[in-house]
């Protein structure tokens, strides 16, 4: 039986509940493949993450080009109202 030590972020019951039981499976799996290095487990999540939740990764991406088309037109507003000084 393999010890997985608690997971002690913050979050709903259940996201602490499935957080833990990927740590399992992570755990087991470097159990079973001792070569598995760290960038192999994060492009695993990342992949996961992805066909998951495919329309949060978009979501976010829209909020952070709107978010730059914001900060955008507020500086060509602010340097084009003082006259560029």
């Amino acid at each position: 039986m393999v010890f997985v030590p608690p997971v002690t972020t913050h979050g709903s019951p259940t996201a602490i509940e499935l957080a833990q039981r990927i740590l399992q499976t992570i755990t087991e799996y470097r159990q079973q493949r001792p070569g598995i290095g760290d960038l192999d487990i994060y492009q695993a999540l990342q992949i996961a993450q992805r066909q998951v939740g495919g329309r949060s990764e978009r979501l976010r991406r829209l909020i952070l080009f709107v978010l730059i088309g914001l900060g955008i037109a507020a500086a060509i507003l602010l340097f084009g109202l003082s006259g560029g000084r």
